[in-house]
Protein backbone atom coordinates (compact mmCIF):
# COMPACT_ATOMS: atom_id res chain seq x y z
CA UNK A 1 0.00 0.00 0.00
CA UNK A 2 1.10 3.84 -0.47
CA UNK A 3 1.42 5.86 2.23
CA UNK A 4 1.54 10.12 1.82
CA UNK A 5 4.85 11.67 2.78
CA UNK A 6 6.68 15.52 2.15
CA UNK A 7 8.95 15.52 -1.48
CA UNK A 8 12.74 15.81 -0.75
CA UNK A 9 12.43 19.60 -1.03
CA UNK A 10 9.56 20.04 1.74
CA UNK A 11 7.70 21.66 -0.82
CA UNK A 12 4.17 19.38 -1.84
CA UNK A 13 3.58 16.42 -0.44
CA UNK A 14 3.75 12.85 -2.60
CA UNK A 15 2.92 9.20 -2.56
CA UNK A 16 5.25 6.62 -2.34
CA UNK A 17 5.12 2.82 -1.84
CA UNK A 18 7.56 1.46 1.45
CA UNK A 19 9.57 -1.73 1.03
CA UNK A 20 8.00 -4.54 2.13
CA UNK A 21 9.86 -6.42 5.14
CA UNK A 22 11.58 -9.33 4.76
CA UNK A 23 12.93 -11.82 7.43
CA UNK A 24 16.00 -14.28 7.51
CA UNK A 25 14.45 -16.57 9.65
CA UNK A 26 11.00 -17.72 8.29
CA UNK A 27 8.59 -20.51 9.60
CA UNK A 28 7.62 -22.57 7.51
CA UNK A 29 5.49 -25.39 8.58
CA UNK A 30 4.21 -26.44 12.14
CA UNK A 31 2.23 -29.49 13.75
CA UNK A 32 0.19 -28.64 16.66
CA UNK A 33 -1.40 -32.22 17.64
CA UNK A 34 -3.06 -31.20 20.54
CA UNK A 35 -6.58 -33.26 19.55
CA UNK A 36 -5.27 -36.29 18.05
CA UNK A 37 -2.07 -38.53 19.44
CA UNK A 38 0.15 -40.52 17.43
CA UNK A 39 3.92 -41.62 18.71
CA UNK A 40 5.30 -40.15 15.12
CA UNK A 41 4.79 -36.79 13.13
CA UNK A 42 6.89 -36.53 9.70
CA UNK A 43 7.19 -33.60 7.40
CA UNK A 44 7.27 -33.78 3.86
CA UNK A 45 9.27 -31.74 1.31
CA UNK A 46 10.14 -29.13 4.44
CA UNK A 47 13.46 -28.96 2.79
CA UNK A 48 13.85 -27.41 0.02
CA UNK A 49 17.09 -25.50 -1.97
CA UNK A 50 16.15 -22.35 -0.15
CA UNK A 51 17.33 -22.80 2.38
CA UNK A 52 20.43 -24.42 3.61
CA UNK A 53 19.74 -24.39 7.26
CA UNK A 54 16.82 -25.30 9.07
CA UNK A 55 15.98 -25.03 12.89
CA UNK A 56 13.22 -27.19 14.28
CA UNK A 57 11.59 -26.46 17.42
CA UNK A 58 9.35 -28.95 19.58
CA UNK A 59 7.91 -30.41 22.68
CA UNK A 60 6.99 -34.03 23.45
CA UNK A 61 4.14 -34.82 25.77
CA UNK A 62 3.09 -37.94 27.64
CA UNK A 63 5.53 -40.81 26.10
CA UNK A 64 7.98 -43.08 28.15
CA UNK A 65 10.74 -43.22 25.68
CA UNK A 66 12.92 -40.31 24.18
CA UNK A 67 12.49 -38.51 20.86
CA UNK A 68 14.39 -40.22 17.94
CA UNK A 69 15.18 -38.21 14.56
CA UNK A 70 14.75 -39.89 10.52
CA UNK A 71 15.95 -38.16 7.73
CA UNK A 72 13.26 -38.12 4.46
CA UNK A 73 14.84 -39.05 1.27
CA UNK A 74 13.51 -36.19 -1.54
CA UNK A 75 10.87 -38.70 -2.36
CA UNK A 76 9.82 -38.44 1.34
CA UNK A 77 10.60 -42.13 2.35
CA UNK A 78 12.26 -42.57 5.71
CA UNK A 79 15.80 -43.01 6.17
CA UNK A 80 16.22 -45.78 8.21
CA UNK A 81 18.99 -48.04 7.41
CA UNK A 82 21.89 -48.65 9.83
CA UNK A 83 24.02 -45.26 8.75
CA UNK A 84 23.26 -42.87 11.34
CA UNK A 85 26.10 -41.96 13.03
CA UNK A 86 26.25 -39.68 16.48
CA UNK A 87 27.39 -38.47 19.18
CA UNK A 88 25.99 -36.89 22.50
CA UNK A 89 26.69 -35.77 26.00
CA UNK A 90 25.11 -34.16 29.09
CA UNK A 91 24.24 -33.46 32.17
CA UNK A 92 21.55 -34.23 34.89
CA UNK A 93 20.51 -33.01 38.17
CA UNK A 94 17.91 -34.97 40.66
CA UNK A 95 15.80 -33.94 43.48
CA UNK A 96 18.85 -34.58 45.93
CA UNK A 97 20.93 -32.11 44.74
CA UNK A 98 23.51 -34.70 43.46
CA UNK A 99 23.99 -34.91 39.85
CA UNK A 100 26.45 -36.60 37.20
CA UNK A 101 27.73 -35.92 32.98
CA UNK A 102 27.36 -39.13 30.25
CA UNK A 103 28.43 -39.13 26.94
CA UNK A 104 28.03 -41.68 24.14
CA UNK A 105 27.15 -42.23 20.77
CA UNK A 106 27.52 -45.12 18.15
CA UNK A 107 28.59 -45.60 14.26
CA UNK A 108 25.70 -47.31 13.43
CA UNK A 109 21.88 -46.98 14.14
CA UNK A 110 18.81 -46.77 12.24
CA UNK A 111 18.31 -43.08 13.90
CA UNK A 112 19.58 -40.37 16.12
CA UNK A 113 18.15 -41.36 19.28
CA UNK A 114 18.16 -37.36 21.40
CA UNK A 115 17.98 -38.28 25.00
CA UNK A 116 19.61 -41.70 24.92
CA UNK A 117 19.95 -41.56 28.74
CA UNK A 118 17.47 -43.24 31.43
CA UNK A 119 13.78 -43.48 31.35
CA UNK A 120 11.49 -39.98 30.21
CA UNK A 121 8.90 -39.63 32.81
CA UNK A 122 5.64 -39.99 31.02
CA UNK A 123 3.80 -37.12 32.89
CA UNK A 124 6.77 -34.73 31.86
CA UNK A 125 7.67 -32.74 28.80
CA UNK A 126 10.33 -33.45 26.46
CA UNK A 127 11.70 -30.46 24.34
CA UNK A 128 14.12 -30.24 21.55
CA UNK A 129 15.74 -28.06 19.48
CA UNK A 130 17.52 -29.45 16.28
CA UNK A 131 19.78 -27.52 13.42
CA UNK A 132 19.96 -29.02 10.20
CA UNK A 133 22.88 -27.88 7.96
CA UNK A 134 22.81 -28.56 3.81
CA UNK A 135 19.74 -30.83 3.51
CA UNK A 136 19.62 -30.56 -0.07
CA UNK A 137 23.45 -28.81 -1.05
CA UNK A 138 26.39 -31.09 -0.92
CA UNK A 139 30.20 -30.39 -1.89
CA UNK A 140 31.86 -33.58 -2.64
CA UNK A 141 30.99 -36.00 -0.70
CA UNK A 142 29.28 -33.73 2.30
CA UNK A 143 26.35 -34.97 4.20
CA UNK A 144 23.73 -33.38 5.49
CA UNK A 145 24.25 -32.89 9.19
CA UNK A 146 22.31 -32.16 12.81
CA UNK A 147 23.10 -30.77 15.79
CA UNK A 148 20.50 -31.19 18.22
CA UNK A 149 19.74 -30.45 22.19
CA UNK A 150 17.00 -32.07 24.06
CA UNK A 151 15.76 -31.57 27.75
CA UNK A 152 12.99 -33.13 30.06
CA UNK A 153 12.73 -34.75 33.34
CA UNK A 154 13.67 -39.05 33.70
CA UNK A 155 10.95 -41.15 35.34
CA UNK A 156 13.74 -41.12 38.72
CA UNK A 157 12.91 -37.48 38.66
CA UNK A 158 16.16 -36.24 37.42
CA UNK A 159 16.44 -33.07 35.23
CA UNK A 160 18.46 -34.21 32.26
CA UNK A 161 19.95 -31.69 29.64
CA UNK A 162 21.41 -33.83 26.43
CA UNK A 163 23.11 -32.34 23.37
CA UNK A 164 24.82 -33.86 20.08
CA UNK A 165 25.40 -34.11 16.15
CA UNK A 166 25.05 -36.53 13.58
CA UNK A 167 24.56 -37.54 9.95
CA UNK A 168 22.89 -40.13 7.67
CA UNK A 169 25.92 -41.99 5.69
CA UNK A 170 25.01 -42.07 1.92
CA UNK A 171 24.64 -39.29 -0.46
CA UNK A 172 20.61 -39.03 -0.18
CA UNK A 173 19.61 -35.63 -0.41
CA UNK A 174 16.83 -34.71 2.29
CA UNK A 175 13.61 -33.58 1.78
CA UNK A 176 12.67 -33.88 5.23
CA UNK A 177 12.38 -35.35 8.82
CA UNK A 178 10.55 -37.85 10.44
CA UNK A 179 10.42 -37.30 14.48
CA UNK A 180 8.86 -40.36 16.78
CA UNK A 181 8.35 -41.90 19.91
CA UNK A 182 8.32 -46.09 20.23
CA UNK A 183 6.46 -45.94 23.62
CA UNK A 184 3.90 -43.89 25.46
CA UNK A 185 1.75 -44.66 28.82
CA UNK A 186 -0.15 -41.80 26.95
CA UNK A 187 -0.56 -41.24 23.47
CA UNK A 188 2.33 -38.57 22.84
CA UNK A 189 1.31 -35.49 21.73
CA UNK A 190 3.56 -33.10 20.20
CA UNK A 191 4.00 -29.28 19.18
CA UNK A 192 6.32 -28.72 16.59
CA UNK A 193 7.61 -25.48 14.44
CA UNK A 194 9.79 -25.48 11.27
CA UNK A 195 11.81 -22.50 10.34
CA UNK A 196 14.04 -21.99 7.19
CA UNK A 197 17.49 -19.99 8.00
CA UNK A 198 18.89 -18.16 5.03
CA UNK A 199 22.39 -17.99 4.21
Amino acid sequence: SQELRMNSGATAPEWYTPAVASSDFVKIASINQTTSAANAVQFNSCFTSAYDFYEIRGRLVAATTYPRFQALNTANAVLNGASYKYTWGGSQINSSGSGNTQNGGTFSDSNINMNTWDTENADKSKDFIIRVANPQTRVGTERPMIQWEAYGHSAGNELQHVQGAGYYNTSDKWGGFKIYSSSGSVNPTWYVNVYGLKS
